[in-house]
């Protein structure tokens, strides 16, 4: 997430608030079974993983993470093929919903 520039000062406190609202704690069980079967998943594909979990559209979690919706394709793409879920017809959410 390009987030660095914009987490300093107030402003940075209340995007990560923000941020804290969508994505859970990194010692939930959504977490703790999401990095139990796949343990190289970078902080960033985690969150990613977190957020499509919401629900949330590719246009949603590019207005809140400072990127293009174009980038979260990319990364859903390569998120996709990490998860072993290339050629498979099952969405990144219906997979993610089975460690919640």
């Amino acid at each position: 997430m390009c987030l660095s520039g914009e987490m300093s000062g107030d402003n940075g406190k209340n995007l990560w608030e923000e941020m804290g609202r969508y994505v859970p704690e990194f010692n939930s069980d959504f977490y703790k079974n999401l990095i139990k079967d796949f343990p190289s998943l970078t902080t960033n594909e985690r969150r990613l993983c977190a957020l499509l979990n919401l629900n949330m559209s590719t246009k949603e979690i590019a207005m809140m993470t400072h990127q293009t919706p174009h980038s979260i394709k990319i990364a859903r793409y390569r998120l996709r093929s990490k998860l072993n879920l290339s050629g498979s017809k099952m969405t990144l959410q219906e997979f993610l919903s089975r460690y919640n």
